[in-house]
């Protein structure tokens, strides 16, 4: 039986569409020969600075592991600030959760998320 990745190759998920007025959250998940690549970004929809979070979360066979990365940014409509990137190995039986979380003046103002496994 072969190995099977499931995995979006491109994730964009906005949640707080109220507050959203600033810069969206967005996910890029892409395959490797060895895992997947990572990175987390913000969007701008408007000017001002921004803090973005990125949070992997893995869990398998191998054991778990958790990554936080942050970054505070000067956004301007149009534009688009990478966060944070890494790769991962997955293994069968692996479980992924990516979150970017975007706040400004320390209110959470979108959210994308992305889970995925490998069977």
């Amino acid at each position: 039986m072969r190995n099977t990745l499931y995995l979006p190759i491109m994730a964009l998920l906005c949640g707080a569409p109220a507050y959203a007025e600033t810069a969206l959250a967005e996910i890029a998940i892409l395959p490797t020969e060895t895992g997947v690549a990572i990175e987390g970004s913000v969007v701008g929809l408007s000017g001002g600075t921004v803090e973005g979070e990125l949070t992997i979360e893995k869990a398998g066979p191998s054991g778990q592991s958790n990554i936080v990365q942050k970054r505070t940014v000067d956004i301007k409509r149009g534009t688009r600030e990478v966060i944070g990137s890494t790769g991962i190995s997955m293994q069968r039986g692996a479980e992924l959760s990516v979150t970017v979380t975007v706040r400004e003046n320390g209110r959470d103002i979108a959210t994308a998320t992305s889970v995925t496994g490998m069977d």
